[in-house]
Parts: C-alpha cells; structure tokens; sequence
C-alpha cells in the first residue's frame, strides 16, 4: 500500500521536534545512518541554516507549539555568523533566518537575515564580479579570496531578498553579478557543471576550472550539477531575469 505523503511530512516534523529537544547546544550537522546519532557543530558549519530553515517550516507549517520557539532560539544563535570569511552565509541566513521572516513574520529574524546578507555582501570581489569562498569556507578544497564554486550561487538569493526588503540597489547588482560570473565559472556549453574555480583576485581573470569532489576535474559532481539548477533557479525567482531560468534549464537538461 502507498502511504499518503502527508505520513513523510509527520514523520519529519517529529524527527525534527526529537532532535531539537534533545540538543542543549549547537546545531546538528550530520548523523550516523544506523543509529541516528548526531554530530554536532559549534557554530553551524555551512549547515546551520538548513536546520533553522526546518524549524521555520515546521513552525509554519506544524503542529508543535515549540517549533517557533526552537527556531528563534537557533536564529540568534547564527548572528554572529554575519561576519564569518565564509561565502556560504547564503546558505546560513537565507534558509536560516529570511525563511523565519517570510514564513512566519518574525522581524527578529529579518534583522539578523540582512546582517548576514550586509556581511555577504562586504565580501564582494568587483574585479571578479563575485563573492569568493573567503578563508573561512567550508567543504572546500582551496578556500580563500581567488576561489569560487557553484554551490554558492544560491547566495544571490539572500541578497536579492534583501534587495526587495531594503531598497539597497548595491544588493541586487551584487546578486546578479555574482550569479552571472559563476555561469562563466562553472556552467560548461554541453549544459554539465564544473564544480569550482580559481581566479585572480586582482584582476578577476579566471585561472582554472576543476571539480574537487568529482573523480577528475572534467568530471560533473552530481551535487554541484543540482546546485548550479537550485541557484539560478532562485536567482531567477527573485530577480525575474530570464538568463538564470536559462543556465537552470541547461542544467537540468543535462541532468
């Protein structure tokens, strides 16, 4: 017999609730597929938002009257990363902290999503029309200011969000810019995606492509190629321009 999906979404609202009642401090980062065992980050690692993100869907969307309360718990607990050397911010404050303002209004959530968004934004390199991984950036194999990867295209959505709640045009030109460049970086013609990219941060010339988690650098890891289609999907989402609907559709044709 198959079982409705309203069953998988009870499932997941109570494993969420499970796990933030048994959490006293840090985020839950990955868990052991036998035993369910969390381990944990301090901090979020590049993680944390997407377990806030769960929070604010479960609070919007469940039934457990702690849900909102977890999530605003582990949103202030983000903040400080608003200054991580860390692209992957986008990650951090858009499912971690914009999600708690459009899903369920909550204005303290919006105050530490455009800190984070501000913070992203400093970062921004104007000779390479893009936000590099920062010395701080997680999962990668070369982090610093002349690298770049696909995976964090998806940062363009916290600024174009932040864009629409601000007014800053800054935000928006960044958000573009940033997601145009990796088109170049890392959307290959046949549609593939190369995971990353080195260029220089004087000059903004890019230097090599290469793929660090794929077997050779020609190679297409299959979570960037999902990445690529995430972030040009939501860039398109929210900016409305067709270029990124375009590089999504390629690379989910190839897909």
């Amino acid at each position: 017999m198959i079982r409705p999906w309203t069953d998988a979404l009870a499932r997941m609202r109570g494993r969420i609730a499970r796990t933030a009642a048994s959490m006293t401090a840090g985020f839950p980062h990955f868990a052991d597929p036998a035993t369910g065992a969390w381990t944990t980050s301090p901090a979020g690692d590049w993680t944390g938002g997407f377990w806030n993100g769960m929070l604010w869907l479960a609070a919007r969307y469940g039934d457990d009257p702690r849900s909102r309360a977890w999530a605003a718990e582990w949103t202030a607990r983000l903040a400080p990363r608003a200054d991580s050397d860390t692209v992957f911010r986008g990650f951090l404050f858009y499912y971690g902290a914009a999600l708690g303002w459009l899903l369920c209004g909550d204005a303290a959530a919006r105050d530490v999503a455009l800190a984070g968004a501000h913070g992203l934004a400093a970062s921004y390199n104007p000779r390479a029309e893009a936000l590099p991984l920062g010395a701080a950036a997680e999962e990668a194999s070369d982090v610093g200011a002349g690298e770049a990867n696909v995976d964090t295209v998806q940062a363009s959505a916290l600024l174009l969000w932040a864009h629409r709640e601000t007014g800053d045009a800054v935000l928006r030109d960044i958000a573009l810019r940033h997601a145009a460049r990796h088109i170049e970086f890392c959307l290959r013609e046949d549609g593939s995606v190369c995971q990353s990219a080195s260029f220089d941060p004087a000059s903004g010339r890019m230097l090599r492509r290469y793929t660090h988690k794929g077997i050779t650098d020609d190679s297409t890891w299959a979570r960037a190629q999902a990445w690529g289609i995430l972030g040009w999907t939501l860039t398109h989402a929210w900016s409305g321009e067709a270029r990124f609907r375009d590089a999504a559709e390629r690379a989910a044709d190839w897909w």
